[in-house]
């Protein structure tokens, strides 16, 4: 009867410790990568590539429990005298969400078909007025550069003249 009882506690405490490390691994976990990694994405995306620049939008992952498509984004300011030409960052170097500017195309950018996304204006509702209005005016005016995938959902820009270089990403 003792060892009976022995194995229900036993069982007990094995359900126990297995449901406290899935609830970890599945909620604390994901949580506490959203509030350290989000604030610090565009820092780390741009850190490499871009010598002066200040961090004005960033979030690396979507909302816990959010929508299964949404956005990702690393928006900075840069200075009119940046450089010209755009930096490169291929997916070899560190990996695809840190690519940058694929395949660069001078602007302003062709208007997106009806059946492409549009990450900017899905993820604008993200950020302030200002930012959407110099993100869209560096895709329409000529003197920056850009890079989107087929479907839309990625778009680099880098548009000095309007103060401002980003990375966007509305994906799963």
């Amino acid at each position: 009867m003792a060892a009976l009882k022995h194995v229900g506690r036993f069982l007990t405490s094995a359900i126990l410790i297995i449901a406290v490390t899935c609830v970890v691994l599945l909620v604390v976990y994901p949580t506490v990568r959203r509030v350290f990694d989000n604030p610090l994405y565009a820092d780390t995306f741009f850190s490499q590539i871009l010598s002066e620049y200040e961090v004005v939008e960033s979030r690396r992952w979507h909302p816990f429990w959010g929508e299964p498509f949404d956005c990702s984004y690393a928006v900075v300011r840069i200075n009119e005298t940046a450089p010209a030409t755009p930096p490169k960052r291929s997916r070899d170097e560190k990996g695809w969400e840190f690519a940058y500017g694929d395949e660069w195309q001078p602007t302003p950018a062709p208007s997106l078909g009806d059946t492409t996304r549009d990450a900017i204006d899905f993820c604008q509702r993200y950020w302030e007025s200002d930012v959407t209005d110099a993100l869209v005016m560096g895709l329409a005016s000529p003197g920056g550069w850009y890079s989107r995938d087929a479907v839309g959902e990625t778009v680099d820009l880098y548009a000095p003249a309007h103060g401002i270089a980003a990375h966007i990403r509305y994906g799963d």
